[in-house]
């Protein structure tokens, strides 16, 4: 007969009761907690913050040093707004009456005024060095195209701008008059056309026409997802927010003025002047809604994207920018 174990089997001493109501208690708050979590906030005003004039036509857009830069039509020609709202304003003597601003190559900023362009580091906005060119003699935006130029348009001509020399620009007359240009995710360049028209244009020069219909007038347009576009149309009867999907033009009916755009969030956000708000409208629907109240007679018209999540809008009826957070 084997020796038999006498060895003693320890097991886990019980947890006290009051330790098991307490865990059980915490697991029952941790997963209340989770299931009664508000959703993500809707987009609001969180600031608007004065400058010495924006207009009708003064560009807005998100610099390389990360804050905010815009045009102005008084006595001072750019101001810089912080990520916080804090405002300066400057009156370089190469920039006068500037109207479209964007980045370009090395950490610079271009803008575009009646016969050429300036640029200059943000760093130091006084040593801003103009460029004559002849063919901008109706000033708009500006973009760094997919080929590292600059471009932009004015009247009749998409421009091309060489960054190394920007008198040796290039003018490709194949709009009506231009309003807005942007960068697609398509590799080529589009264009708001005044003349009742979306324009796609390659860096050659080439391109390709989307009628918007009789009446229709564009003031400003975005690239989207998968090469597309929305564009604002306030001269249409009724007017119209719209968009270029594919070969096809699809519009949503929008009164209130509906003038400047840009997409984030997989959205496009379109200020409107009469109406006082921002509008918000789903590339993939078409269904617009209002999306932030701005004020009566704040006169929202320029908008673009921001760091953290924001949109910054330009509002020329009560010459201030306004901050809008939570877009996501």
């Amino acid at each position: 007969m084997g020796a038999m174990n006498t060895s003693t089997r320890t097991y886990p001493r019980p947890r006290p009761l009051l330790t098991r109501a307490t865990a059980a208690l915490c697991a029952a708050v941790a997963l209340l907690a989770v299931s009664t979590a508000p959703a993500n906030a809707a987009p609001k005003a969180t600031g608007k913050f004065a400058v010495s004039g924006v207009g009708t036509n003064n560009e807005i857009t998100k610099g390389p040093d990360g804050n905010i830069w815009v045009t102005l039509d008084n006595a001072n020609d750019i101001a810089q707004l912080t990520p916080k709202g804090k405002v300066k304003e400057f009156d370089a003597t190469d920039i006068a009456n500037p109207i479209g601003i964007a980045s370009g190559p090395g950490k610079t900023l271009w803008v575009t005024q009646p016969g050429g362009v300036a640029v200059f580091d943000p760093a130091d906005p006084d040593s801003a060095q103009k460029y004559l060119i002849n063919d901008i003699t109706d000033p708009r935006p500006i973009v760094r195209g997919p080929d590292g130029n600059m471009w932009t348009v004015s009247g009749q001509n998409v421009i091309r701008i060489p960054v190394a020399d920007p008198t040796q620009a290039v003018s490709f007359p194949v709009i009506d008059a231009g309003r807005d240009i942007d960068r697609g995710k398509d590799g080529n360049l589009w264009v708001a056309d005044f003349g009742g028209q979306v324009v796609r244009v390659d860096t050659d020069g080439n391109a390709k026409a989307f009628d918007t219909g009789n009446g229709s007038g564009l003031q400003a347009l975005a690239a989207g997802p998968r090469g597309e576009v929305g564009y604002a149309d306030p001269t249409s009867n009724p007017q119209i927010v719209g968009r270029i999907v594919g070969k096809k033009v699809k519009r949503t009916k929008s009164e209130g003025d509906p003038f400047g755009v840009a997409y984030a969030a997989r959205t496009y956000w379109m200020p409107r002047f009469a109406a006082g708000d921002l509008l918000s409208l789903d590339p993939k629907t078409g269904k617009a809604a209002r999306a932030v109240k701005l004020g009566k007679n704040a006169g929202p018209r320029r908008i673009t994207t921001g760091p953290d999540g924001t949109l910054w809008v330009t509002l020329d009826g009560a010459d201030k920018i306004a901050r809008i957070s939570g877009v996501g």
